[in-house]
């Protein structure tokens, strides 16, 4: 049922894509040579009875010549709940005492730093290199470090539509919460991805952006990583975003469970099973544009 959930998904947003008009080559033009950028804020905040907050930010920064680019990339998302417990304590229910206690956790935490140089060799090829970092504890990642070299294909660039593809080799050294033995923290990768964006209004843009990498060493652990989003523009530097991020690793990493007998009592032993292999993420956030 995940595969063919994940299948769909990757079946539209492919739709999406071929839909697409094709527009010019793929060199910068003028107008876009320089240092341009996003900033994208998401903040919700609940109160009183029930509290919860969470925060999400994320920054994008390009430097662009007539036939090179360098990106960077930088992101994080946190989440904490506070949970109320409430109890009385008195002689009777006339004469008591109402005690509140309140323990606030963390209930999702990811960060991601990443960069990227690409030269463009004509029109429709380039090369490119880059590597990145990335933290969330919550997929039992603790550290992970990635580098990416490898060729790619810009289809179309211009102001209504643009699509590349990539396809490159990954070396990924990774540090989980729990060790799994029977996997490798270092490994070569297979990595396939795409950038695609298209201007269904003047003020409409959606994008989608995809990265696949495949562990050569162990073909079984495979990741995925696709984000579908639309902005909605206010004026020239302000938009509305909302996006969905898919992430999926076929071999997710292990958690630690508190064993029990099958009459409901703690043997005081600790169990490891697997996590789920799909994680969803919701976002609505204002973009500055500079």
């Amino acid at each position: 049922m995940r595969c063919r959930r994940l299948a769909v998904v990757l079946s539209v947003t492919v739709l999406s894509v071929t839909g697409a008009t094709p527009a010019s080559g793929g060199q910068a033009s003028e107008e876009q040579i320089g240092w341009s950028g996003t900033a994208d804020l998401s903040f919700v905040f609940t109160g009183g009875n029930a509290e919860a907050k969470t925060l999400g930010f994320r920054n994008t920064l390009t430097r662009r010549w007539v036939d090179t680019a360098l990106t960077f990339d930088i992101g994080a998302i946190r989440a904490e709940s506070t949970q109320t417990t409430r109890t009385a304590i008195g002689p009777s229910p006339n004469d008591f005492e109402a005690v509140r206690q309140s323990v606030t956790a963390t209930t999702a935490e990811s960060y991601f730093v990443r960069g990227r140089y690409d030269h463009d060799v004509s029109d429709r090829a380039l090369w490119y290199a880059g590597a990145g970092w990335n933290r969330n504890t919550f997929a039992g990642i603790a550290s992970r470090y990635a580098v990416v070299a490898g060729l790619g294909n810009t289809w179309w660039n211009g102001d209504a539509a643009s699509f590349r593809t990539d396809y490159g080799l990954s070396y990924t050294f990774q540090d989980e919460i729990i060790t799994d033995p029977a996997t490798d923290d270092t490994f070569v990768g297979l990595q396939l991805s795409w950038s695609y964006r298209r201007r269904v209004t003047d003020t409409t843009t959606l994008e989608s952006a995809l990265i696949a990498d495949e562990n050569l060493e162990a073909r079984a652990d495979f990741r995925l990583d696709l984000t579908n989003s639309m902005a909605v523009a206010m004026n020239d530097q302000l938009a509305l975003k909302l996006s969905w991020q898919l992430q999926y690793d076929n071999r997710p990493s292990l958690v630690g469970v508190p064993l029990q007998f099958p009459q409901g009592t703690f043997t005081g032993r600790t169990v490891f099973t697997e996590l789920d292999t799909l994680d969803n993420l919701y976002t609505l956030a204002l973009v500055v544009n500079f």
